[in-house]
């Protein structure tokens, strides 16, 4: 009877390396898609509590018995409704914003007045109309209608509110 050496065998580590890497793979998948959702949801939230603090703005001039300036509203940066700006809010430019911006930012276009996103891990986001992976929003007036017309004459309707929209609609599609 032969004894053996203790120890492995170079086979047998050499199948244990190749689990930790398939192992290892699986995780940093899994790593990543976690990290998109993440950020998905933190982009999904600021929408949502932006959208709140706008109702937030309407009730406090309704409260005070002020007329609310519907139009006025509609120009502002979002942004500043907030008490506490995102950590990742990058400031207003007029025009794009500078190369340097982090990815995962937000940011108020002034010129078109639009909020950008811009998204950091986007292996899910599919781009816009651009090919940019960002999602936009803008704040849009809302006009009531008399007798199914949507203006009289040439005279547009006056705003009766304002909502944040997204300027196209984007799609995340996580599994």
């Amino acid at each position: 009877m032969k004894n053996r050496p203790a120890g492995f065998s170079l086979l047998e580590l050499m199948v244990v390396a190749a689990l930790l890497a398939v192992l290892a793979g699986l995780l940093l998948n899994r790593l990543h898609y976690y990290q998109e959702a993440a950020e998905k949801m933190n982009m999904e939230t600021t929408v949502g509590t932006l959208r709140s603090a706008l109702l937030l703005k309407i009730a406090e001039y309704m409260t005070a018995g002020k007329s609310i300036e519907y139009e006025q509203i509609a120009q502002e940066n979002p942004i500043d409704w907030l008490e506490i700006k995102p950590p990742n809010y990058a400031g207003a430019f007029s025009g794009p914003p500078p190369d340097t911006m982090p990815r995962g930012s937000w940011y108020f276009n002034s010129t078109g007045r639009t909020l950008v996103y811009q998204v950091n891990n986007g292996r899910y986001f599919m781009p816009d109309s651009h090919g940019e992976k960002q999602a936009r929003f803008r704040l849009v007036l809302i006009r009531g209608v008399i007798q199914g017309r949507e203006a009289l004459g040439d005279f547009p309707m006056p705003a009766s509110g304002v909502k944040l929209e997204a300027v196209e609609p984007y799609r995340w599609e996580l599994p």
